[in-house]
């Protein structure tokens, strides 16, 4: 059996627009002289690329600037050993020198503990098996 539907036959069409068809569409379109005119704005590249040189020149500045202040072999085992200079946020920053020397120290430290710890263990343990 055929029975009555409400449904719309599809509106579309196979091939491109004419000229005048494109106009009347575009003409009556809200949308209309709100997307017409380009706009070239600065990318999120082109914004981080600047930041980035910015940066470096600022980074770059004290460091010419104290280049003569330097104190030799000592200033820096100074500035190692006694916590460096804070940077701009109040931490310092850590070089790679200081991380090598800190986790040599480290290790070494937990070396020594556990050899430590190891022989007191055993000195304990053996005087209590001896009774």
């Amino acid at each position: 059996m055929v029975e009555r539907t409400l449904i719309a036959p599809p509106s579309a069409r196979v091939g491109p627009l004419t000229q005048q068809e494109r106009e009347r569409i575009i003409a009556a379109s809200p949308l209309k002289g709100r997307y017409e005119q380009e706009i070239d704005r600065e990318s999120a590249y082109e914004i981080l690329t600047k930041r980035t040189a910015e940066a470096a020149a600022a980074k770059q500045a004290p460091q010419q600037a104290s280049a003569g202040s330097e104190g030799g072999i000592l200033d820096t085992l100074g500035t190692i050993l006694g916590g460096g200079k804070p940077a701009k946020g109040g931490r310092r920053t850590v070089t790679v020198t200081e991380r090598v020397i800190t986790n040599v120290a480290s290790s070494a430290a937990r070396t020594i503990g556990t050899q430590l710890g190891r022989a007191i263990l055993r000195g304990i343990l053996g005087s209590m098996t001896k009774r």
